[in-house]
């Protein structure tokens, strides 16, 4: 059974003038789903888009790339022509490295690539004239291709 709450009436025009204006501030702010008054949905898919790639951008800290990933929380590094990855908590580390590329007998042998590019949640490794391998870092996670 509840048991009816008894308060000063100055008390109780305070409450309610607080929660008054809390509900002004909550109608007020925009949550990040919703689109501004002042912005076209073209605008505010755009401003999104920026932000979540921003989040998940590659950039060079002390000489390595480096990508943080939020959604999957966990940091990749990328070295010696390959990547670590290690959670924001844990102490766990996975990594991949190419050694070797081409067909049964016909391996071609690589160590360092001959150039890194990175751009934006991209970093891409220039084997040789014939190998590209690129690694994206976006909400999905890391993604590893040829």
């Amino acid at each position: 059974m509840h048991r009816p709450l008894a308060c000063h009436p100055l008390a109780a025009l305070v409450f309610v003038a607080l929660a008054s204006t809390a509900s002004t501030r909550a109608q007020q702010a925009v949550a990040p789903t919703e689109v501004p008054e002042e912005l076209s949905g073209q605008d505010w898919s755009s401003i999104r888009a920026a932000y979540e790639a921003g989040r998940n951008a590659v950039r060079k800290v002390d000489g390595v790339y480096q990508a943080h990933n939020p959604g999957q929380r966990w940091r990749t590094r990328f070295v010696d022509g390959g990547f670590l990855v290690t959670p924001d908590t844990g102490s766990w580390t996975w990594g991949l490295a190419l050694e070797r590329y081409g067909f049964a007998g016909h391996e071609q042998d690589v160590r360092k690539p001959k150039e890194v590019h990175a751009d934006a949640g991209r970093v891409s490794y220039h084997w040789d004239a014939i190998l590209e391998e690129w690694y994206v870092n976006d909400q999905r996670g890391l993604e590893h291709g040829y």
